[in-house]
């Protein structure tokens, strides 16, 4: 009787092929955590605007205590000023602009006035001067000040560029209010005339 019966046969052992629904799963979580740590090690090694623009005006620093020229210490700041303002923008934007309107951009990056007039002229013309009388520890601790008070990339890119108020320029009081009614008189005259 034992002769009749069969040998036990395992089951055909089972194919990895093709995957349970939850091993699919677990791969788009691991391709994820991929591109997420890939995407945080380049952020961690890009230096941030701020940190770039700090390091370089240590490189200006340390270059004027050797030559003590004030011209090519208000031309080297003047140069950093602009390649960090350009990195917040376009180029095409805002490479033209000189003069007090330059002086205002960069008072609205920071968010304060720092940039006043006298300042402000040994910046637009000690540069181009053959000798300069510009006071260089208040310069530099003032483009120190600029690049501490300048947004991340993020936060710029959602703020809204708004003018700062300029320290000399103080209106009275209700005068904004005498103006806001200026303008609403005129817009209900033109709609009256255009109606």
């Amino acid at each position: 009787m034992q002769e009749q019966l069969r040998d036990i046969h395992l089951p055909d052992p089972v194919s990895w092929w093709p995957l349970a629904p939850g091993w699919y799963g677990v791969l788009i979580l691991l391709l994820l955590a991929g591109v997420l740590g890939w995407w945080l090690v380049k952020q961690w090694r890009q230096p941030s605007i701020k940190k770039l623009a700090a390091r370089e005006l240590q490189k200006i620093e340390l270059a004027f205590s050797q030559h003590h020229n004030t011209q090519q210490l208000c031309s080297d700041i003047s140069v950093l000023l602009r390649r960090a303002a350009i990195s917040y923008k376009s180029r095409d934007n805002h490479a033209g602009i000189t003069g007090k309107s330059w002086l205002a951009y960069l008072n609205r990056l920071c968010g304060q006035p720092l940039f006043e007039q006298q300042l402000a002229e040994y910046l637009l013309l000690a540069p181009y001067q053959k000798q300069s009388t510009a006071p260089a520890e208040k310069l530099i601790n003032v483009v120190r000040q600029w690049i501490a008070l300048l947004p991340t990339q993020a936060a710029f890119s959602r703020m809204e560029m708004e003018p700062v108020p300029d320290a000399s320029s103080k209106k009275e009081p209700g005068a904004k209010s005498r103006q806001h009614k200026k303008t609403k008189k005129i817009k209900s005259a033109k709609s009256v005339t255009t109606s």
